[in-house]
């Protein structure tokens, strides 16, 4: 874990720890630490060091040790920034991009949730096979329907509503065609018994 002090330094210098935590592509800590009188330390011309050290009542035998640094609530801006992204990519079906921005802060969430980003992805391609495998690693059934033809003809119906929701209109008049070969292929086959 990494802690940032936002206590010491200059103002510029306590904003830019302040910016830094909220912005680094990994999660930090950052902590607040209040002086042993819990006010402002006003620095003297004279400081003796030594005299200090020994006049500490923390260093003193027996004495209780107060915990003075406090985590300091904030939320990292790049993520939630990305984190939005990706999910207005997810709502597009532009899960592509949202694993490549999701990439960038993955330490910030499980790793299920990549696995299932991988999966979404292999099933619009209709990989079936490599979805299952991913889903399956966030141990999620994708599938709701298992059985061979059935499975890809539903998937594949899936796929097509997916087209038309986004936009895509090109590619699904052109799969309207092998979906409803699909379909006439699995009637003959449980209604008139006919294998094509």
């Amino acid at each position: 874990q990494i802690l940032i002090n936002l206590s010491s330094g200059t103002p510029q210098m306590k904003s830019s720890c302040h910016m830094l935590a909220v912005t680094v592509p990994f999660p930090v800590i950052p902590i607040q630490v209040t002086t042993p009188n819990e006010r402002e330390n006003y620095g003297s011309p004279n400081y003796d060091v030594e005299k200090s050290w020994m006049d500490n009542v923390d260093n003193a035998p027996g004495a209780e040790s107060i915990q003075r640094a406090k985590m300091v609530k904030s939320e990292n801006l790049r993520f939630l920034i990305l984190r939005e992204a990706a999910i207005s990519n997810i709502e597009a079906y532009n899960f592509p991009a949202a694993l490549n921005i999701l990439t960038e802060v993955q330490e910030f969430f499980s790793a299920d949730v990549m696995h299932l980003l991988e999966a979404a992805q292999h099933r619009m391609n209709m990989e079936l096979k490599e979805a299952d495998d991913a889903s399956k690693l966030a141990q999620y059934d994708l599938f709701p329907i298992r059985s061979g033809d059935a499975q890809d003809l539903f998937e594949y119906m899936l796929r097509l509503g997916i087209q038309q929701k986004s936009g895509q209109l090109m590619d699904y008049v052109r799969g309207i065609s092998p979906a409803l070969t699909l379909l006439f292929e699995c009637f003959l086959g449980k209604k008139c018994k006919r294998q094509i």
